[in-house]
């Protein structure tokens, strides 16, 4: 399954950043859903569903240490918006140091990484 890269914001000390907002493509979701290239634990996730019904997004478990606790499953409400994270990379990176994301069928709206 080929995945789609999502862009991340780095977070400044003491400052501010205006955050990369990326859309979650329907088309993508049904093709595997997309990766953060990322090797830090400092990440958080600012989820928003356009939808009209609630969607849910996977965290999946890596292959680590941790990743026996297995994927983390977050449900969005309708027309809302939910931070997930920080994540911790012992349980959700992956080989190559990414994390995936799977969003349930139908899920549309924007994703903002935010890394610190």
């Amino acid at each position: 399954m080929a995945r789609g890269k999502l862009n991340l914001s780095e977070l400044v000390r003491d400052g501010s950043v205006i955050p990369t907002s990326n859309t979650v493509d329907s088309a993508v979701v049904s093709a595997g859903s997309y990766y953060i290239p990322e090797k830090d634990e400092n990440i958080v996730l600012m989820v928003s569903n356009t939808t009209e019904a609630e969607k849910d997004i996977t965290v999946k478990a890596g292959v680590f240490f941790r990743a026996d606790l297995g994927d983390l499953v977050v449900p969005v409400a309708a027309s809302g918006s939910v931070a997930i994270g920080p994540l911790e990379s012992a349980r959700f990176k992956q080989a190559d140091g990414s994390v995936y994301l799977d969003f349930e069928t139908g899920f549309e709206g924007s994703i903002e990484v935010l890394k610190s």
